[in-house]
């Protein structure tokens, strides 16, 4: 639950150098910011996603990437995880994350 979380404002605004909350509803340099470059440079990713991470909520972050990749025609490979929070990264085997990356 996003309640769970909690991260100082201080913190949030310390680590993307900003000062305010309107500087941080006006910054456009977060990762989802990027996924237009991704797509322009037709960059291949693989998304590995916990549907349960609290840290980096799939349905504020990965769903976007991969409705974007999906309606391209880039390659993008992606492995949700239930039950999974943030931790662990990674699935039950690296293969399929390998063969991805050696073929592109």
């Amino acid at each position: 639950k996003p309640e769970d979380v909690c991260i100082p404002m201080e913190e949030i605004y310390g680590a993307l150098g900003l000062e305010s909350m309107s500087q941080l509803i006006a910054y456009r340099d977060m990762p989802l910011d990027k996924i237009p470059v991704l797509l322009d440079n037709k960059i291949p990713v693989v998304l590995i996603a916990g549907l349960a991470d609290r840290v980096v909520p799939y349905h504020e972050n990965g769903q976007y990437l991969q409705r974007a990749y999906e309606a391209s025609k880039i390659d993008f490979e992606c492995y949700l995880k239930p039950e999974c929070d943030h931790h662990p990264h990674g699935i039950s085997s690296n293969e399929p994350v390998i063969k991805f990356i050696l073929t592109h």
